[in-house]
């Protein structure tokens, strides 16, 4: 779902392993760049087994099960990730060799319902979330608060408000963020609408 790079490495979520498992599995993978040059890569058959699987992502809504989903990294080089459905915004720390020594739920609050995309402002340490259910972009703070920066109702787009939104991005004060349209069970947005939009939420 999210792929993203950081020191000679690509990270990629991978949003549905196992979905009659309870709780459902997902999870993120981590590939070395150079290894993309030859032949494509192969992975073992039982994917959590693979040298390239990092750890899994519990998916615990039976009804959606979809995890792993947007990536960020912090200063520190820690990687979060929005599990969809759970609506909880994970965290990774690694050790000095590179392998996730803690996978913990960093950040969740009752009114965060999804995390779709997410995006890490370095200079504050606050991620911006997109919380397609809600239709809304939260802010998770460097302690692991959660506030809502901007939320409306079900709508088209056309009046600048935010139609399921899947990815966040922050271009100076301006935060930009695609919407998706594509109901799925427990979101605000109830039916698929054209065109295709893209909202901005100014910060000043």
């Amino acid at each position: 779902n999210a792929v993203i790079c950081r020191d000679g490495f690509i990270y990629v979520s991978e949003t549905q392993m196992d979905t009659k498992a309870k709780p459902a599995t997902s999870g993120v993978f981590r590939f070395k760049l150079d290894e993309l040059e030859g032949e494509p890569i192969a992975l073992a058959e039982d994917e959590t087994k693979d040298p390239h699987f990092l750890d899994t992502i519990l998916v615990h809504n039976e009804e959606l099960p979809l995890g792993a989903d947007g990536l960020c990294f912090d200063k520190e080089g820690n990687l979060y990730i929005g599990n969809f459905s759970d609506g909880t915004v994970h965290r990774f720390e690694f050790d000095e060799a590179g392998k996730v020594k803690s996978n913990t739920i960093f950040a969740k609050a009752d009114f965060m319902k999804s995390a779709d995309g997410l995006f890490m402002d370095t200079a504050s340490g606050v991620i911006y979330v997109a919380d397609s259910k809600a239709n809304a972009v939260q802010m998770v703070h460097p302690d692991g608060t959660v506030t809502t920066l901007a939320q409306n109702g079900d709508t088209d787009g056309l009046d600048g408000g935010m139609d399921q939104p899947c990815e966040v991005l922050l271009r100076g004060r301006e935060v930009i963020v695609s919407n998706m349209d594509w109901p799925v069970p427990g979101c605000i947005n109830q039916t698929y609408n054209e065109p295709c939009t893209l909202s901005v939420i100014r910060l000043d």
